[in-house]
């Protein structure tokens, strides 16, 4: 008896240990921590609405220049870090918009989110800004991978394309990826988890603005994290996260793992083919990557755009996965070019 005391004795007093430490660790993590609304929250955030699904989009340029459209990475990022791209619109109309259920756009449900919903969406997009005329369209990461699914079903529909660093197109690139970034896994070091604990401690003071604030707070901390040996160090010139221009305005966990695995088979690897069809473009794709890219640069996209019966590739040097902010002249210069080919 006296040892089952002692037993529950040492079980309490463990348990008084680990709240007073939470207790403490929250109270110090207390702050003023924010998500951002979305459209939902603020209906004067620029938003369109395409049969029944709203977006965070507006554009920049003339309506009677010819679209381009720009698809931001991920999948559950959000177009802010593409805004550069704005310096087309003296010569085109430049679309930008925040896919379904990340950014601005408003939070739905995973089961709305697919590989198979963003391609549709894709197309809601093209069709909304240019109905009657073919629209050039610009890709970037997931981005990519999602421009270049959406050229197999709707070649028709595309004037130029171009594909910076796709993530993968398809499963034996996706196999080889997940090799190459570790499945971006982080290194669980003390002060790594230290960072991490912090973040969801942070994220528990949140009050609002919708369900899902709690999961995008702590997943945008992860992805941004000044952490040491961060899984996408290697994107970058010098492995400089730090350095890297990508801000945003809300990442989205429940789109990224919610598209991710509508992609995946029953063992979790991906099995998709996101280059079927391709072969339908009759005009050349532009594949650029930036020279410093150590994990799925310039070796890894050249293979990647042999899959495209006609395609260019272009290596941008002093540049990582963000070229076009890192060489944004010689960036430009290129796509210009490029557009305007005949």
């Amino acid at each position: 008896m006296k040892r089952i005391r002692k037993i529950l004795k040492g079980i309490f007093f463990t348990f008084l240990a680990l709240a007073a430490i939470f207790s403490f660790l929250y109270m110090y993590t207390s702050g003023r921590w924010h998500v951002a609304q979305t459209v939902a929250q603020d209906s004067t955030i620029a938003h369109i609405s395409v049969d029944n699904v709203v977006f965070h989009a507006e554009s920049f340029g003339s309506d009677s220049a010819q679209t381009v459209i720009v698809v931001h990475g991920g999948p559950g990022q959000d177009y802010r870090y593409l805004l550069p791209l704005k310096a087309l619109a003296d010569q085109y109309r430049v679309v930008f918009y925040d896919q379904r259920g990340t950014g601005l756009s408003p939070r739905v449900d995973a089961s709305e989110l697919t590989l198979q919903s963003s391609i549709e969406d894709l197309n809601r997009i093209v069709n909304y800004y240019s109905p009657d005329r073919k629209v050039n369209i610009i890709g970037h990461s997931w981005g990519a991978m999602l421009a270049s699914a959406y050229l197999g079903v709707h070649p028709d529909k595309v004037h130029k394309i171009v594909l910076a660093e796709p993530g993968f197109l398809n499963a034996e690139m996706a196999a080889e990826f997940m090799e190459r970034t570790n499945g971006f896994a982080i290194d669980m070091s003390f002060g790594n988890m230290l960072f991490i604990a912090k973040t969801v401690l942070q994220s528990m003071h949140l009050r609002g603005p919708d369900d899902q604030a709690i999961r995008d707070y702590i997943y945008t901390g992860l992805v941004q994290a000044p952490i040491s040996d961060h899984p996408m160090s290697g994107y970058f010139c010098d492995n400089q996260l730090d350095t890297a221009k990508m801000p945003v305005w809300r990442m989205s966990m429940v789109a990224s793992q919610a598209i991710q695995q509508s992609g995946m088979d029953q063992e979790g690897n991906m099995n998709i083919d996101l280059i079927k069809g391709v072969g339908n473009y009759e005009d050349t794709v532009l594949f650029v990557s930036g020279e410093c890219n150590t994990l799925i640069g310039p070796d890894y996209q050249r293979r990647q755009a042999s899959y495209f019966p006609k395609h260019r590739f272009e290596v941008i040097s002093n540049a990582g996965h963000f070229m076009f902010a890192d060489q944004p002249e010689v960036f430009f210069t290129l796509i210009r070019a490029y557009f305007q080919q005949q």
